[in-house]
């Protein structure tokens, strides 16, 4: 049946039409009871343009009606947006800045495609769709990785409340180039010196402390003088708190970002003697030149950029971000030989399997090493005895059920 078919049926009918991004989207057109004008909708699925055109054929072509309708029907059942609402309200330890950061995402990426639509119904090509739609818009990959990963949350908080059985956003793969974020920078020795020649003096215990510590920038910006312990053999320093923002977007001193973060970082002997003797006007260990924190911004615009710059302009091939100081951090210590698991210690990550994630890649040593252990384990003059019997219980009080002797 033609559109204008339809118009004289008095019904509703769809149109496709292709955008210049190469997705589709689908206006719904009608003609208004009361009015008699012309009226349309446009949807981002064939479905839910499907599902709003018989909504209205079956209420005369009144969308109030057709609204009414829809929210007798919807009235007990979930949508995507009461999903998420009480994802975040199920959080147990947010801070204002984390609240108020997911419901404006949500608010800005995700309820004007998603919010209307029930739990229950949500697939993964309504997921896929979103994210054409978000693309076509203009937004940025990390934007679109990080939306989706708060819908992929708000899912498993469905399931576990019992309003659906599986998670959409599990079949939804972005590509490499649409997950977000940049890709870490690891700075060589030679390389992080030539940068810190180029760091103006006033800068330069910082730009030492972020690479030899491993801290966020939000945390060593926290830090105050009582922080930096001198009392043992190894400066310590006491990471408890971090910058973050609060309901109002205002930056605010609260916890750091999960609880392994809150931790004791050792630092060497010399860098915390450089640091206790640096003349300063407040509490705070790196202060501005108005005696206030040294944030973020001001050390980007004051230091850095002139820093990145100068090196690149001496050879300096990369170019790297304050963060990426932390990287180089993990990166020399895992090159140096310490075990992974102290350096996802040192850097206060939640899971190991963060630190594996981002710097794995940085102990091929480690694989030869495990390959040269089996070599000898399995080798022609290794003897390996058997493990003593186990009892019913499948427990042994032995300290040691199994032995290996190697024979050089």
């Amino acid at each position: 049946m033609s559109v204008v078919e339809a118009m004289l049926r008095g019904m509703a009918s769809i149109r496709s039409y292709a955008r210049k991004d190469g997705t589709t989207t689908w206006r719904v057109l009608w003609r208004d009871p009361v009015t008699k004008r012309q009226r349309s909708e446009t949807f981002p699925t064939e479905r839910d343009a499907t599902t709003y055109r018989q909504l209205l054929d079956a209420n005369g072509q009144s969308l109030t009606l057709a609204v009414e309708t829809l929210r007798r029907t919807n009235a007990t059942k979930p949508t995507v947006a009461k999903m998420i609402e009480r994802h975040i309200n199920s959080l147990t330890r947010p801070t204002d800045g984390t609240v108020d950061g997911y419901r404006a995402l949500a608010r800005d990426h995700l309820l004007g495609q998603l919010g209307a639509l029930l739990v229950e119904d949500v697939t993964a090509d309504h997921i896929v769709e979103w994210v054409q739609w978000e693309r076509g818009r203009g937004k940025s990959a990390k934007t679109i990785h990080n939306a989706k990963g708060l819908l992929s949350s708000a899912f498993k908080t469905a399931i576990r409340c019992g309003w659906r059985a599986d998670n959409p956003c599990d079949q939804v793969e972005l590509q490499r180039d649409q997950r977000g974020g940049r890709r870490a920078t690891f700075l060589t020795r030679p390389e992080f010196d030539l940068l810190l020649e180029h760091v103006p003096e006033y800068y330069q215990p910082l730009t030492r402390f972020l690479v030899e510590s491993g801290l966020r920038y939000s945390e060593a910006s926290a830090l105050n003088v009582s922080d930096l312990d001198m009392s043992g053999s190894v400066p310590i320093v006491h990471v408890t708190k971090a910058w973050t923002r609060s309901v109002r977007r205002r930056n605010i001193i609260g916890p750091p970002k999960n609880d392994q973060s809150v931790r004791d970082v050792s630092i060497r002997v010399e860098l915390a003697e450089e640091l206790v003797a640096v003349e300063r006007r407040s509490h705070w260990l790196f202060e501005n030149k108005w005696a206030g924190p040294l944030r973020n911004t001001n050390f980007h615009q004051a230091a850095w950029q002139q820093a990145v710059q100068g090196a690149q302009a001496e050879g300096l091939g990369k170019c790297p971000r304050p963060h990426d100081l932390r990287h180089t951090h993990a990166s020399w210590l895992i090159q140096a030989g310490v075990p992974l698991y102290v350096v996802s210690r040192r850097l206060g990550h939640a899971d190991i399997r963060t630190t594996t994630r981002i710097y794995g890649h940085l102990m091929p040593q480690a694989q030869q090493d495990a390959v040269d252990a089996l070599e000898r384990i399995m080798g022609p003059d290794s003897v390996v005895t058997s493990p003593k019997a186990l009892p019913k219980n499948g427990l042994s009080t032995a300290p040691l059920a199994r032995s290996v002797r190697l024979l050089s």
